[in-house]
């Protein structure tokens, strides 16, 4: 607390120099900004709505109609996070350069080019009128906030110098595509094993595809046909930074099981789930609950910009989502006429691409940026985002067509059985998700929800002649034929972005899995086990069991074994060796550090100098690199590197190196949590010194990559935190009773109580009660009632 207050008072001692204002003024301007979270409130609903916030915050909406409730939706998503619902917005619409200037206009460019608002567009055509409806009554929530706020709008927006338009249904469908695009980018793999190809060769290079050997002579023939001219390496290595900046970063994983009624004390299903994504302040995640008298009564997350609710329960069923990871982007390499550059080839014909024409307003100049965008039969032509790649590719991606999610979504509200629930997720196309499903009757089920492409031939690992027709998508994955399970045989079921098919499975998804670690993991703990409880599920969402150390460690340290070691080495060695009896990543032990450290050392020693810097990094987040390389340290040997035993002593001797430097001499001091750490970053903490009324961190935290409590960190630049669980929730069917957790707060205020009131008991893997129907009653501190104008 004494800590929160200092926190609090040097920010807003910040704040006044800022605004060029006494502490006073400084103190009035953040009391104007923070939202009134009681009292009545006169606007556009047909009858009243009531607003009980709950000891965090988190509101629960009562209303008589939906269109009510998705206004009152919208407004308090604009009240509490409206900076980062303009963020999303304009993220999705390529129009972040017009507040950040410059640094953003490629970025945008490329977003433009991609279409995600396009896509958006045609995905609101789509709509049947009710679900319609419900999103111009959460768009007119938003704006009469907007409109009734304009001289008390959130700090940032008097920071940087601007005001929010009104808001947009398509706003909303085009975060819903962002989002698509965040946990989809498989494309830029495609690109990364092009360039591969250029630099080590198409023999060199097939051994590093998830197929090989079984598909070696496929993969090198298809490999020696793509372009290879003068440019086209430069080309490629810059539509890859582009698109890396306009895109995550790697693989987001989550973790969700459900346990049928035989494994639990309650009689009645279990349910678990925790999506890894980025972490930042505030939350990429909103909680609320939503209750339409009569109707249905729903609580969970949602993304701030987008109504309804996307994870959580109801009064019938519960369900969690992680993501599949399918294929289903393709670059198709197009044949440009070569005297009209409007016109491209396909099966001997000529045919005119779409154009569209845009102008990017730019921050700080004077006339927007004008360029062309041009739409094949594929889709977009993104190479002509950047200069030197004179090989056009367009790409055709699920998303970038009309898509059904939001009508999902807001059906998954009523659901009551698995044939409901099957059939809200029928429009659910892109991102595709692995679907968890319980309810009250007892049964438990897992759906495949999305649109996956058939092929006339290929599997999307590689570009394609876009002119032949010879890799046309010839349909989708028919609905009925998705992978599921209903009450299986083994009483649970596990979801960590892991394989979800076998060998006799008879259409192709993707060959790009994450590696299993985390899903081995959680199924050793529930395995056998019986009369579980929510209490039981804790310490399985938030272990650190390193399963990829347990696996490795022998092989690691049976080659350490046959080499001299010097005194701090030697050292280093006996604490993995101790570490490794039981491997977790605890922010206290040293074992984790030596291990992780060891592995990019490791991974670097053999791929870094034949890759190249630029090549090296797309390999680590779009290449499949501990797949690829952990199955050669496993078989003990690979045309990357002539000797394991040298890979592992030198990548050892490295290691410790570093961590000597970095943490001193003596090797159990080499604390995990001194490396590992957590900042929960807002957009402008990157501009010093905001970050003191921004950020939150930086925080010693435990896990990694390959745990179920993940806390994942680039493998380019280790090992600051970047992709986690920013909301854990557990729920048990039998009384729907709940746990949940958000890792900040469901304030977007940085002055706000409920900005960083969660955080604390998420970084000791601590939860609150999921407060729900009678239970939430009792635990109302304030109330606004919105009444009809």
């Amino acid at each position: 607390m004494a800590r929160t207050t200092k926190v609090l008072i040097g920010a807003i001692l910040l704040l006044t120099l800022l605004l060029g204002g006494s502490i006073a003024g400084a103190l009035w301007f953040v009391r104007r900004s923070l939202p009134p979270l009681e009292g009545q409130l006169a606007v556009a609903v047909t009858s009243l709505v009531t607003v009980d916030r709950d000891g965090c915050g988190v509101p629960h909406i009562h209303a008589v109609n939906i269109e009510d409730l998705l206004f009152v939706q919208g407004y308090l998503h604009a009240q509490d996070r409206l900076f980062q619902m303009d963020l999303s917005r304009r993220a999705a619409a390529g129009r972040l350069a017009e507040i950040f200037g410059p640094d953003l206009l490629e970025a945008d460019k490329f977003l433009r080019t991609l279409g995600l608002l396009r896509a958006a567009v045609e995905s609101e055509a789509g709509l049947s009128p009710a679900n319609r409806a419900a999103l111009h009554a959460y768009a007119a929530g938003v704006n009469a906030f907007i409109q009734g706020h304009q001289d008390r709008l959130p700090l940032e927006f008097t920071l940087l110098g601007y005001s929010p338009g009104p808001w947009h249904p398509t706003d909303s469908l085009g975060i819903g595509k962002y989002m698509a695009w965040d946990l989809g980018a498989n494309m830029m793999s495609e690109i990364f094993y092009w360039q591969l190809a250029l630099r080590v060769g198409p023999e060199r290079a097939a051994t590093l595809f998830p197929t090989y050997p079984e598909d070696g002579p496929v993969i090198i023939s298809r490999l020696r046909s793509l372009p290879a001219g003068p440019g086209v390496a430069e080309g490629l290595a810059r539509l890859q930074e582009v698109t890396e900046g306009a895109a995550p970063g790697q693989f987001k994983g989550s973790n969700s099981w459900v346990l049928a009624g035989s494994m639990t004390a309650s009689g009645r299903p279990i349910l678990a789930n925790d999506m890894h994504l980025g972490m930042g302040a505030p939350s990429i995640w909103y909680q609320n609950r939503l209750v339409v008298q009569g109707r249905f009564d729903v609580t969970g997350v949602i993304f701030p910009g987008v109504p309804g609710v996307i994870v959580g329960h109801n009064g019938h069923i519960a369900w969690g989502v992680t993501n599949l990871g399918p294929d289903v982007q393709d670059l198709y390499l197009e044949r440009r006429h070569p005297e009209d550059p409007g016109q491209f080839e396909y099966e001997g014909e000529w045919y005119r691409a779409v154009v569209e024409r845009h102008q990017i307003r730019v921050k700080g100049q004077p006339d927007p940026v004008s360029f062309e965008v041009h739409i094949t039969r594929h889709g977009p032509l993104i190479s002509d985002v950047v200069t030197g790649l004179d090989v056009p590719a367009s790409l055709r991606w699920t998303a970038l067509e009309a898509t059904g999610e939001a009508s999902a979504v807001l059906g998954l509200a009523d659901v009551r059985d698995w044939d409901g629930f099957r059939q809200a997720l029928s429009g659910f196309a892109a991102p595709a998700q692995n679907f968890v499903f319980a309810d009250r009757a007892g049964n438990i089920g897992y759906l495949a929800a999305g649109r996956f492409p058939v092929r006339r031939a290929g599997d999307g690992l590689v570009p394609v002649p876009g002119w032949t027709g010879d890799y046309e998508w010839v349909g989708f994955v028919p609905e009925d034929e998705l992978p599921q399970l209903y009450n299986p045989a083994e009483d649970y079921i596990v979801t960590a972005n892991n394989r979800v098919t076998g060998p006799d499975y008879p259409f192709f998804l993707s060959h790009q899995w994450a590696p299993p670690y985390r899903a081995r993991t959680i199924i050793q703990e529930l395995e056998g086990r019986h009369e579980l409880t929510l209490e039981d599920m804790i310490p399985i969402q938030n272990s650190w069991a390193n399963r990829q150390a347990a696996e490795l460690g022998p092989i690691l340290l049976g080659e350490l074994s046959r080499g001299e070691l010097q005194e701090v080495e030697a050292a280093a060695r006996d604490e993995l060796e101790r570490w490794l009896q039981d491997p977790r990543d605890d922010p206290e032990a040293a074992g984790p550090a030596i291990f992780h450290t060891l592995y990019l050392k490791m991974l670097a020693a053999v791929f870094l100098d034949e890759l190249g810097e630029d090549l090296y990094r797309a390999f680590l987040h779009h290449g499949g690199a501990i797949n690829s390389f952990d199955r050669m340290l496993r078989e003990g040997r690979s045309p990357w590197f002539a000797d394991l035993g040298s890979v592992v002593r030198d990548g050892f001797r490295m290691a410790v190196a570093e961590l000597e430097a970095t943490l001193g001499r003596d090797p159990t001091r080499w604390e995990w949590g001194q490396i590992h750490t957590i900042t929960f970053g807002h957009p402008l903490g990157s501009q010093k010194p905001l970050h003191l009324i921004f950020d939150r961190g930086p925080h010693a935290l435990g896990g990694s990559h390959v745990t179920p409590g993940a806390a994942s960190f680039d493998l380019a630049t280790p090992f600051a935190v970047t992709s986690s669980a920013p909301w854990r929730y557990l729920v048990d069917l039998g009384d729907l009773r709940g746990l949940d957790i958000a890792a900040i707060g469901v304030s977007g205020h940085p002055f706000s109580v409920h900005y960083d009131d969660q955080m604390v008991l998420w970084l000791k893997g601590e939860y609150k009660p999921l407060l729900y129907g009678k239970q939430a009653k009792d635990h109302v501190v304030a109330t606004t009632v919105f009444r009809p104008r």
